[in-house]
């Protein structure tokens, strides 16, 4: 029997905190014994071994990569990500997905991650997308092996911008001035996609979670962990 990976999907507008929480229930899993990994284990991999583990879940798995490849022209046709912005998204959307994968192969007992979906909200035309599309962005099918909880963040704008413009003068630059000018007008649509969103997973019977961002982030990591040792119980 193939072991099953929880994955958590952390959604939430910048500055609702999904970084701090990530690495704040990623240290609780790891210290409580449970084998936990979070996009900062591909991150420190050095860009050699990177580009070696890319190419080896491409050789190792053809007809997967094969999909990939087809999904993501299937989407770059329905998103259609002509601008500087989009199009970056859309870049790290791939590497993003890449390096899911990547860490999946390896086993961990929890997969902690900011990836997938959250990345899908952050494009204008994200409800071009099917119900089949979104669930193949994080790789569910009936067969899949992974088990799924997306866990929504949810935070007002104005203190999701305050933290931003917080980190930007401490020298953390998530955004130009040109971007940070853009962010009340795109915090519009991926709050309104995080919404369309929440609704496809209530009408495909997909079990989500959701806290509050304007929580303390102790509070939060705490109850995160709970519920994912909770369900573990259950695997």
């Amino acid at each position: 029997m193939r072991k099953k990976i929880l994955c958590i999907e952390l959604i939430g507008i910048w500055g609702s905190g999904k970084t701090t929480l990530i690495r704040n229930v990623n240290s609780l899993l790891n210290d409580s014994g449970v084998s936990s990994m979070c996009y900062d284990d591909f991150v420190v991999l050095r860009r050699r071994q990177r580009y070696f583990e890319g190419f080896l879940y491409a050789i190792t798995s053809p007809l997967a990569f094969s999909k990939f490849f087809y999904f993501l022209v299937k989407i770059f046709i329905k998103l259609r990500p002509f601008d500087k912005f989009q199009f970056e998204i859309f870049l790290t959307f791939v590497k993003v997905y890449l390096a899911k994968r990547i860490l999946l192969s390896k086993s961990p007992d929890v997969l902690i991650w900011e990836g997938d979906f959250h990345l899908l909200t952050m494009f204008i035309k994200m409800k071009k997308l099917s119900t089949k599309d979104f669930l193949a962005a994080s790789g569910v099918s009936k067969n899949n092996h992974h088990i799924l909880l997306p866990v929504f963040i949810n935070v007002a704008d104005s203190i999701a911008k305050n933290r931003v413009i917080a980190d930007q003068n401490s020298g953390f630059f998530r955004f130009s001035n040109v971007d940070i000018k853009l962010l009340d007008e795109r915090y519009k649509y991926v709050t309104d996609n995080q919404s369309y969103l929440t609704q496809t997973f209530n009408d495909e019977s997909i079990h989500h979670a959701i806290v509050k961002g304007d929580n303390l982030q102790e509070k939060n990591s705490k109850e995160l962990f709970f519920l994912i040792n909770k369900i573990r119980d259950f695997l």
